[in-house]
This record gives C-alpha cells, sequence and structure tokens, in this order.
C-alpha cells in the first residue's frame, strides 16, 4: 500500500509527517508511559535510554492503532517501508519529548483535575450533564479500571496542555482568505472530449515472453495463496468470580470520593420568543412589560410560533452572552431583548430547579454494583495477565487451557482473505509464527471476550502452473496493451488539436469519443473527471487545451477551457470563518512541528535505524 501510496499520492508522506507525525499520539496514544533502563539501548531521547523490551510493544501498538485509523491490514514487507518505520518512530520521540518538556515546566495535574476533566468530557455527557453510565461503558468497552484511566490521563494531560499552548494561534491573513475564496468559487466552462477504448481495434498477438512476463510479474494472482490450521481458546469476565464482598464503608468512601460526579446541575424551564428585526422584540418587551402575559404576548405578535417552551436548560445549552442573561437571577420572570447570529430573543424563566446531589441513600445500591463490577475486571486483568506470562514463557495452549478450564477450537485452511466470518482469527493467525502463541487480544466491539491463537500448521503460497491460467494471463496483456494503444491515441489527438489540424466537433464525431460542456469548480467530481483533470483546467487560460487525462475507468479526457467566471465578492464574507479555522489549523501544525524540532535541539534524539529497519520484531 505505500509505494501504491508513493505512486499515486504526490507529498504523501511529507504531509503525513506534517499532519500525523506531531499529533498523532494525541489521538491515538502511544501506550504504556515509557521509561529508561540499563539494557541495550535503540533509542535514545536526551539522557534517557530505552531498550528493545521497552519499546517494541509501543511499536506494535501504533502499528495497530494505525491498521484500525487507516482500515488496512499492512503486509509483513510494507512494515519493513523506511517512510512507515520513521512515521512510528517519530510518533514515540514525540511522545518522549513533551513529556521531558512537560516535566521540564513542571506542569502538574492532579487526580481532582483530572476528575474535572472526565466529568466536562462531551462523551460522558447527557443532557448537559455527565452520565455516569456513559462513563462505565466506555470503561468496559477500553478495558480499563477508573484508577488506571485517571492514572493515564494525569500522564497524557500535561503533554496534551503543552501541545495547546502552541498550537492555539491568532491567525487571520485576510489576503490569503481571499486568495482562497477567489481560487474555490471560480467556475470554469469547458468542453470535454472522452476517449474511449471502442476506438481501439486490437490485431496484434502476445509473444510467449510477454505472457510469461506478466505470469512472473503478477504472483499474488496465479497462485494459491499461504493458508494455516489454528487452535485457539477465547473466554470472558465469567472467568473470574462475580461475587466480590462490598462493604458499606467502602462504598461511602466511593460515594464521597466522587460527590461531584453525582450532582445533577441546575436546571431552569425556559421558553422565548424569536424576532428577526429588534423594533418587533422591542415591542412585544413593552407589552411584557405593562403586565401581560408571556403567552398572551407571543400568540398576538408571534402566532406562527406555536411551540415557545425550550423545556429544562443548563449551563453551557447557549452562547455565553444568552447564557449570563438566562441565568442571572433566581427568580421567575422574562429577559430584556437579546441578540444572537439566529435573531433577537426574549427568554421567560418559567421555574428554578437548583443544583442537586443525590443522597449516599440513594445512590448506595448502584455504586455497590459498579464497585462489584470494577473488581470483577480487576480479577478479570490478573488473569489476562498472568495468561500472557504463561505465553511468553513458552507454554503451549494446552497449558492455558488446562489451566483455567477452557475449550480449544481448531481451524484449517484459514486463509487472510477467506471467510469473513473468520477474517479476525485470520488477522491474529497471519500476525503470529508457526508454532507460537499470539497474545491475549480482544475481539472487536468486546470489552469481555478475549482470544488467544496459536498457529499448528503453515502451508505456503504455491504458484499455479502456467498452463493452467494461460488464459487468465492473456485477458491481462490484451487489456495492458489497449490500455497502452488508448494513451498513445489519446496524445495523437490532443497534438492534432493544439496544433490546429483538428476541431474539438469534429473530434467529437469520430467512433468512441464523446464531447459535452461542463461547468467545474476546483472540488468538481465525476464520471468523466479526474483529480489531475480539474487541476490541469484551472491551469489553464482560456480557450487552452489540456492535456488526455486518464479516468479511473480507463477512457481518457481532454478539455478545452471555454469560459472563466471569477468569484462573486459579495459572498465572501459567508466563507471568511471557515477559512479562518482551515488556516488556523493548518498554521497550528506547523507551528507544532517547530516546536518538536526546538525540542530535539534541546534534547537529541537517537535512532538504531538497523534494528527497526530489519523488522525481525513483528
Amino acid at each position: 500500500m505505500l509505494s501504491f501510496m508513493r505512486k499515486h499520492s504526490k507529498g504523501f508522506f511529507t504531509k503525513l509527517l506534517m499532519i500525523l507525525l506531531a499529533l498523532t499520539f494525541v489521538l491515538w496514544g502511544v501506550g504504556d508511559i515509557i521509561r529508561g533502563s540499563n539494557n541495550t539501548n535503540v533509542l535514545e531521547v536526551g539522557d534517557q535510554k530505552f531498550s528493545a523490551n521497552e519499546i517494541v510493544p509501543i511499536f506494535r501498538n501504533q502499528i495497530a492503532m494505525m491498521e484500525a485509523r487507516l482500515q488496512y491490514k499492512f503486509k509483513p514487507e510494507e512494515l519493513k517501508d523506511p517512510q512507515l518505520i520513521s512515521i512510528i518512530t517519530n510518533q514515540i520521540v514525540n511522545k518522549i519529548l513533551l513529556e521531558k518538556a512537560a516535566r521540564d515546566m513542571k506542569l502538574f495535574i492532579s487526580d481532582e483535575m483530572v476528575k474535572y476533566e472526565i466529568a466536562a468530557t462531551p462523551l460522558f455527557m447527557s443532557n448537559g450533564k455527565f452520565n455516569k453510565d456513559l462513563f462505565d461503558r466506555f470503561l468496559r468497552e477500553n478495558n480499563k479500571t477508573e484508577a488506571s484511566l485517571i492514572q493515564s490521563l494525569k500522564e497524557e494531560m500535561p503533554i496534551r496542555n503543552l501541545a495547546t499552548v502552541y498550537s492555539v494561534l491568532r491567525f487571520d491573513p485576510s489576503v490569503v482568505k481571499q486568495a482562497l475564496y477567489n481560487a474555490r468559487s471560480q467556475i470554469r466552462s469547458v468542453e470535454l472530449i472522452t476517449v474511449s477504448p471502442d476506438v481501439i481495434k486490437m490485431s496484434s498477438a502476445p509473444s510467449k515472453e510477454e505472457l510469461m512476463s506478466i505470469y512472473k510479474a503478477n504472483d499474488d494472482i496465479f497462485s494459491i495463496p499461504e493458508t494455516r490450521d489454528i487452535s485457539y481458546v477465547s473466554f470472558d469476565s465469567s472467568i473470574v468470580s462475580s461475587t466480590a464482598s462490598i462493604t458499606d464503608e467502602q462504598i461511602k468512601a466511593e460515594y464521597d470520593a466522587k460527590k461531584k460526579f453525582f450532582s445533577e446541575p441546575e436546571k431552569r424551564k425556559v421558553s422565548q420568543m424569536l424576532f428577526k428585526t429588534k423594533s418587533d422584540a422591542e415591542d412585544a418587551l413593552a407589552k411584557l412589560k405593562s403586565g401581560h402575559a408571556f403567552s398572551d404576548v407571543a400568540k398576538e405578535v408571534l402566532p406562527a410560533q406555536t411551540n415557545l417552551s425550550m423545556g429544562d436548560v443548563s449551563r453551557g445549552s447557549f452562547s455565553e452572552e444568552i447564557e449570563s442573561v438566562i441565568f442571572a437571577t433566581n427568580t421567575q420572570g422574562y429577559t430584556n431583548v437579546i441578540q444572537s447570529p439566529m435573531g433577537y430573543h426574549i427568554f421567560y424563566i418559567e421555574s428554578v430547579t437548583p443544583e442537586r446531589t443525590p443522597s449516599f441513600e440513594e445512590l448506595k445500591s448502584k455504586i455497590a454494583q459498579e464497585l462489584k463490577m470494577e473488581a470483577t475486571y480487576s480479577r478479570l486483568n490478573g488473569v489476562i495477565q498472568d495468561i500472557e506470562q504463561i505465553s511468553n514463557s513458552g507454554a503451549s495452549l494446552d497449558q492455558i487451557a488446562q489451566k483455567y478450564n477452557l475449550k480449544i477450537s481448531k481451524e484449517s485452511g484459514i486463509s487472510k482473505n477467506g471467510d469473513t466470518k473468520k477474517l479476525f482469527e485470520s488477522n491474529i493467525a497471519f500476525a503470529t509464527n508457526e508454532g507460537s502463541l499470539s497474545g491475549v487480544t480482544p475481539y472487536p466491539l468486546s470489552a469481555e471476550r478475549f482470544i488467544v491463537l496459536a498457529v499448528d500448521k503453515v502451508y505456503p503460497k504455491a504458484s499455479k502452473p502456467y498452463e493452467s491460467v494461460e488464459k487468465d494471463v492473456t485477458a491481462i496483456w490484451h487489456a495492458s496493451e489497449k490500455a497502452r494503444l488508448l494513451k498513445d491515441y489519446s496524445v495523437s489527438l490532443y497534438k492534432d488539436l493544439i496544433d490546429g489540424k483538428l476541431k474539438f466537433e469534429d473530434a467529437a464525431k469520430r467512433s468512441g469519443i464523446s464531447s459535452k460542456k461542463v461547468s467545474l469548480k476546483q472540488a468538481s467530481t465525476g464520471p468523466d473527471l479526474s483529480e489531475d483533470l480539474v487541476t490541469n483546467v484551472f491551469s489553464s487560460k482560456k480557450m487552452s487545451i489540456t492535456e488526455p487525462t486518464e479516468l479511473s475507468n480507463g477512457n481518457f479526457s481532454i478539455a478545452m477551457v471555454i469560459d472563466i467566471q471569477d468569484a462573486d465578492p459579495t459572498k465572501f464574507a459567508e466563507t471568511n470563518n471557515q477559512l479562518s479555522i482551515e488556516l488556523i489549523n493548518d498554521v497550528s501544525n506547523e507551528v507544532y512541528v517547530e516546536m518538536l524540532n526546538s525540542l530535539r535541539k534541546k534534547y537529541p534524539v537517537s535512532i538504531d535505524q538497523k534494528f527497526f529497519e530489519s523488522g525481525n520484531y513483528f
């Protein structure tokens, strides 16, 4: 895949290094916190030294996370690609650099700060308040305890905060934004001719040498894929006892430690009238001040607005300007006129429900159940670590199965891209050596089920006899030859057009060539377009002709720019904010990379490239 990306995406790795390299660890995480050792070192950052035993698990974890993010399984040869290795090792180095900078700056994070961070995370909120059920579900799905999550965040938050300091910029280059708007909004009218393979009439036949070359170059197509026989055990939380003795003292201590998580924020039942003009809103406010009821005024001035109620709302539901007015008083009543991008508002506070923390007795049963569940997962984590140790000691799958009374399942002939029902097991099998055990791996979308797999037998890939696939090889030659001839024809057609030997309208009359007029923007897509074609159109002058461009369906397109319609300057304001956001993000990434470069000067980095490029750790 990497060679494909280098071939078809200009500057792909440059962009990846610029954007993902600096920020990926914040999005994906590097895994366990990295610490130095005195073993044989493969990485040094400043005065810290790291052994292969410390770095390799983190390196593998990053590979797995990239595969999940890209939805692509790297092939063994791709894992040795120097640019992929550079991306992953730099992710790890960046994490260490920022750790060191955060420690030097004494960026301290307490347990209380982490808890407030969790409580304010949108992922764990519903209706504007912290939802413990969502939080517990997250812990289960990620096989974490609350304590382990808090510890992880205590280690990550100083780094994230340091990154934020360098990432947040005030950047508003109006000239650049105007240029971007003009380029993106310009419309170009073109006459487009599309050349299909129908123009090519094949007459030649392939030689034996040509066919054998295709046969050898397409070994993956003309071979029986590698298959593997596997054995595996799977288990879930039922492997440990679900009964746990939880005392009232433990429950009370948990309640006291997490009171703020259980608190229900202040709520206000609110209705509103919304006006298009300030004068209409002020007229309605005058009627309210004269003693008329809110509902009566609304019926009179806004008969079309039948649903005035906004229900119960809490802080965080509105912009700061509106919220400051709605929550300014603890009494029932209406507000003054408030302006927002939607218009002019008058809010009516019908009732106020103060902030409330449920009592210990209300939550006692629920907390007890959560503590039991946490204890179960803690024991489950202990079992997982024990199985990992057994596996690493060279024990067999039978020994693991006997110790924990697990059933061994077997599958024969597992292939890499075979039965989709066994795709998960296949991925693990092809990442595990023959005669070896995989690590304990969680099943997708499950926080409770795990698998340990052994590869019993590997049946290597075998080439099919040439005689059995000769027809398929010949078909590939025909397709390739026709594509070559089509390209040559399109180039010849283009030369005749620019030399004036052929007119556009005459070219369209030929068999196998179609013509149409279209209007394009820089983001235009379609079956008769390609990114290169659109780029060529917007790089050309009026009445010029673009070079032939190959389309995804194998056709070739040539365009003549008929007209250029510049962007409408009156609509620039509509895109101003979005353009500012895009520019801030781009420049923030560049500044962030500069920060990391400066840290590399402060803490010199040394990487054992030969070790990583060997790929022997996979």
